[in-house]
């Protein structure tokens, strides 16, 4: 992997890094692999893979394409949707449970 494609890499990634809301005691692991095939029948094929890990949680995405940048692009957005999609989830149920203890106080109050 070329210093120009690693400085590519960083800098997509860092941009996924301000949704995961690090904090300095946790540890976050993140793979991240370029692959390079020149099986297709239109010249190279470039795969590109990143898995992160954070509090026991994998976002993964995958993709493949004819540039590398675009690859590790898709890749980035597929995480970032992921991350997204995870965050709204938990916050739904955070608003739900608050939801229900807030029925369960007024039912009392009016007994």
């Amino acid at each position: 992997m070329t210093p120009d494609i690693q400085d590519y890499i960083t800098s997509k990634m860092s941009s996924v890094e301000k949704f995961l809301q690090v904090q300095a005691d946790e540890e976050m692991l993140v793979d991240f692999e370029i692959e390079k095939s020149a099986h297709h029948k239109k010249g190279d094929v470039f795969r590109a893979e990143a898995n992160f890990r954070l509090k026991g949680i994998m976002h993964r995405g995958e993709a493949t394409e004819s540039d590398v940048r675009t690859a590790i692009d898709n890749v980035k957005d597929q995480i970032e949707k992921q991350i997204r999609r995870s965050k709204t989830r938990r916050f739904e149920l955070f608003e739900r449970g608050a939801r229900t203890i807030k029925k369960m106080l007024r039912k009392n109050n009016n007994d």
